[in-house]
């Protein structure tokens, strides 16, 4: 197979890179084509090197002079720039290099994850998420590959609580973000485009994306959002009370900050390792069966009940309290908490359990680690040795930004 692939630097892209070799090792013969662009300091090409080498599992760590020699081979491994949402996909010359090139998939994994609200982020994930995703669909129909592989969310089904299914649309639905809306349009762009072009494709609906939890080194991730943006919420609180003191200071630190979270005590998050995503994703595209949509989800939620106070001991704080609404007379805090990181998380905090059909991937035969007490630890002590993304190292999440 010949896969064209958007989003090889992503958390998703760079597990399932491994994925690619794993299989390629036992036989499959794949050749990729990258799409991505280059950042101010390395090409597309060093980048992903860089990653290949920082975060290889350990158990490939003996193979990895054969994992890097596979994706510095032409002919295994292509690297194209693109401009995703651009006014054009490529330059003149990638255009017609990619067009010479026979390809039986395309796999689209590239998109903005932002669920602020201000205008210019919405413009944004309309340009990149519904735009570049239809730019990618009409390169498909250019190339003429049969095969298309979206990367959706399991979250585009809105605030909708109780079962949903794989392939549960509701355009109306009460959406948290923006983000949300924009992965659906996307997803039913791609529907609409591909039944109409005889193109077979796969819908695959992660849920929220957390570290790896099956492939040491557990934990390792390099975004943090979400749940863990929560962490460096409070040790960024815990800075506003201890002035300069250094990180590592910071978290060994012990520090009361009485704060009121509103959250729901029956419900969670549906929290999956990015591991078992590139793993599930692996076997569906060497399944090869099609036009169907998949939830790659945890078979159970993390209640937020289990892990706040566990957010809280990993950044060594206390103090954080559940109540049913926001409180009236915010301290100092609360209002710090409710205009950044609350007014993102607490839609998903408030909203009541769903429960994310998967049948139609239990021919995987892929156990998706439980986010219980152990492993939400492991998330959290990773994400300690990295600062929870505070720490500014080139390509990390950069959490402050959210602010």
């Amino acid at each position: 197979m010949n896969i064209l692939m958007t989003g090889g630097t992503s958390l998703l892209g760079r597990n399932l890179l491994f994925e690619v070799f794993r299989a390629h090792e036992k036989g499959e013969e794949i050749k990729l084509s990258l799409l991505g662009r280059s950042s101010d300091a390395q090409t597309f090409k060093q980048r992903v090197t860089s990653f290949l080498v920082a975060e290889c599992p350990e158990s490939l760590q003996t193979s990895l002079s054969k994992v890097l020699d596979y994706f510095n081979n032409e002919e295994f491994v292509e690297y194209f720039e693109y401009d995703l949402g651009g006014a054009r996909l490529f330059d003149e010359s990638t255009k017609a290099r990619i067009m010479g090139i026979k390809f039986t998939h395309i796999l689209h994994i590239a998109s903005i994850t932002d669920f602020r609200s201000a205008k210019e982020v919405v413009e944004k994930l309309n340009l990149v998420n519904v735009k570049g995703t239809s730019q990618i669909l009409t390169l498909c129909k250019e190339l003429d590959v049969k095969k298309f592989i979206y990367v959706s969310s399991a979250y585009v089904c809105g605030d909708t609580p109780g079962e949903i299914s794989p392939d549960y649309v509701n355009l109306d639905a009460k959406f948290r973000n923006s983000y949300e809306q924009t992965k659906l349009q996307a997803e039913v762009d791609v529907r609409r485009f591909c039944k109409e072009n005889a193109i077979n494709y796969i819908v695959h609906r992660p849920s929220i994306v957390c570290g790896r939890l099956i492939e040491p080194v557990l934990g390792l991730t390099y975004k943090f959002d979400i749940f863990y943006s929560c962490a460096a919420f409070l040790l960024n609180a815990k800075k506003l009370v201890h002035g300069n003191l250094p990180l590592d200071d910071l978290l060994r630190t012990r520090m009361e900050i009485p704060m009121r979270v509103r959250y729901s005590k029956n419900s969670g998050l549906n929290i999956v390792p990015a591991d078992y995503v590139a793993k599930a994703m692996m076997f569906t595209i060497l399944d090869d069966s099609y036009n169907k949509s998949v939830h790659l989800v945890n078979d159970e939620e993390t209640p937020h009940s289990l892990y706040i106070p566990l957010v809280e001991q990993a950044v060594n704080a206390a103090g954080v309290m559940r109540v049913d609404e926001d409180p009236k007379d915010k301290n100092v805090i609360e209002r710090m908490y409710y205009r950044s990181v609350g007014k993102i998380f607490t839609p998903y905090m408030t909203s009541k359990s769903m429960f994310f059909d998967k049948s139609n991937i239990e021919g995987a035969s892929l156990e998706c680690p439980k986010i219980d007490v152990e492993k939400f630890n492991i998330l959290m002590d990773y994400a300690r040795t990295r600062n929870f993304g505070l720490s500014k190292v080139p390509g990390e999440a950069d959490i402050m930004s959210q602010w």
